[in-house]
């Protein structure tokens, strides 16, 4: 049950990565900096953090035009990226409103869904956090849908700050919701999503269907803060 608390955490952290760089792949995005912050502009979502935090802009136009010219320096850039949206996302994640995190929730289990269904080979790679393959493989009105979410979590996160929830308080929640999946005995679900002798598919297919069991067993008025706990988890 401990491992799976611990993994719970960690996916949904390392997802809102991969969706936070997905605009970095998905689309054909000049590399020069000021082009890069004009998309940036753009998008609701890292419009919004520029904003609230204007000191961050020159970190990830200089990251995003590494992450697009690739090599050693574009790895070691993607990381940086990776931190980064993380800490900003996960604080406002768990101080967001209730309905913006189960809307972003419902968001990405459709993205997962895709994902199983186009190219289930890359599941690995999307839970892991690298966005390449994935990004490739999702259609754009998803990733849009994703991102709008994504946003509104921001937006209420800032706007309307509710108290953050603790991982402490929601693990007898997700021990629960474990409880209710193991009890079905679903041949394709695993809770070692980053063991090397797991398919990508029960990877994809776990993921979401944690996801849902929270969802559909939960009382509705723990569904938003737990999942608030789990994405602002790793935050600093």
């Amino acid at each position: 049950m401990l491992k799976f608390i611990k993994n719970a955490a960690g996916f949904s952290q390392k997802i809102i990565l991969i969706v936070g760089l997905i605009f970095t792949l998905n689309g054909a995005y000049a590399q020069q900096p000021s082009d890069i912050s004009n998309a940036l502009d753009k998008l609701p979502a890292f419009k919004l953090l520029m904003d609230k935090h204007p000191e961050i802009r020159s970190q990830l136009t200089a990251d995003i035009s590494l992450v697009a010219k690739g090599g050693a320096e574009g790895a070691a850039a993607q990381l940086r990226l990776s931190a980064l949206i993380q800490n900003y996302f996960g604080k406002y994640a768990a101080q967001a409103s209730n309905e913006s995190v189960i809307a972003f929730v419902d968001q990405l289990v459709a993205l997962l869904d895709e994902i199983k269904v186009k190219n289930p080979s890359i599941c690995k790679e999307f839970i892991g956090g690298q966005g390449g393959m994935a990004a490739k493989s999702l259609d754009k009105a998803t990733t849009d849908k994703m991102l709008d979410a994504m946003a509104k979590v921001i937006e209420t996160g800032i706007t309307t700050p509710q108290p953050k929830p603790t991982l402490e308080w929601a693990q007898p929640r997700l021990m629960q919701a474990m409880q209710t999946i193991l009890a079905k005995k679903d041949p394709n679900f695993t809770a070692d999503f980053f063991n090397p002798n797991t398919s990508p598919y029960q990877v994809c297919h776990s993921v979401s269907l944690i996801y849902r069991t929270i969802e559909e067993t939960l009382p509705k008025e723990d569904v938003g803060p737990v999942f608030r706990a789990m994405f602002g988890a790793l935050s600093k």
